[in-house]
This record gives structure tokens, sequence and C-alpha cells, in this order.
């Protein structure tokens, strides 16, 4: 079970440093965006989507690094109730459950993201192939799925 372990830590370095790019990115974009609009007193119309190219990455795979970190908002209710073996057996039956929702909406998202590569379809002004905004929900998913069943295999002293 240590690569397990592994793994997960390096997917959370990994995506440490893609989050954080992601949110220097979108940061320093939509201050441009603020400089350029009300100093220049111009405006570059593909801001708009590089803004929503990094935040989109962002959030996608925020939402991995915090299913990797077991940071996710939960209830405590029922798991206060119940021994350490039995919330254990609740924590992997929820990853597990979890981890099935995230892969079919993986697979619903990769259907689309083969949708638009196939048509060629590009962004408005910057004419980029949008399949890289759509990449990201895809990625965020089957990252999410994967994280989530490696958290439940993994044994419990391995937090």
């Amino acid at each position: 079970m240590d690569w397990v372990v592994a793994l997960q830590r390096w997917l959370i370095r990994v995506l440490n440093v893609v989050v954080a790019l992601s949110m220097i990115g979108l940061a320093g974009v939509m201050t441009l965006q603020v400089f350029l609009r009300y100093v220049v007193e111009s405006s570059f119309l593909g801001i708009e989507e590089i803004s929503a190219l990094f935040g989109l990455w962002l959030y996608f795979l925020g939402m991995a690094l915090v299913t990797a970190r077991d940071l996710h908002i939960r209830g405590g209710l029922i798991a206060q109730a119940l021994s350490p073996g039995g919330r254990r057996a609740l924590e992997i039956a929820t990853l597990l459950l979890g981890a099935a929702i995230c892969f079919y909406f993986f697979l619903l998202s990769l259907e689309y993201l083969v949708f638009i590569y196939e048509g060629n379809r590009r962004s408005t002004f910057l004419r980029w192939p949008s399949f890289i905004w759509s990449a990201s929900l895809s990625l965020g998913l089957g990252l999410s799925a994967l994280l989530s069943v490696l958290r439940a295999i993994r044994p419990s002293s391995a937090k």
C-alpha cells in the first residue's frame, strides 16, 4: 500500500502547483483587464476567455485537490454515533459512492470533449481550441474519482 500513499502525495504536489498557477494566472489576467479598461481606456476581448480558462482549471482541479486532501464539507452526526470501524466503513462507502458519481460524469464529460474536439470548435475571440476549456472538467472529475478510490483503499493509519 506504499504505492497508494506515494501516488496520492505526488498527485497532491502536482495539483498544488497547477491550482496555484491557475490562481496566479486568473488574478494576473483580471488585474490586467482592470488596468487596460480604467487606465489605458481600452480592453482586450480575449482576456474574458483567458480568465474563464484559468477559472475553470482552478475550479475543477481544485475540486480534485480538495478530494485528495479530504477537505470536503461534511456533517458528523451519524459518524459520531459509530465505532471507529463503523466510521471507517462509512468513510469507505461515501468515498466509493463519490468516486462512482465522479466517474459517471467523467464519462459524460469525455463524450462532450470528443464531440468538441472532432468538431474543431474554437473560442470566439482568440480562436483557441475549445477542448482546452472542457478538458479541465474531464481531468478534475477523473482525478476526483481516482483520488477517492485511492483514499478508500489506503490503510486507515495512512491519513
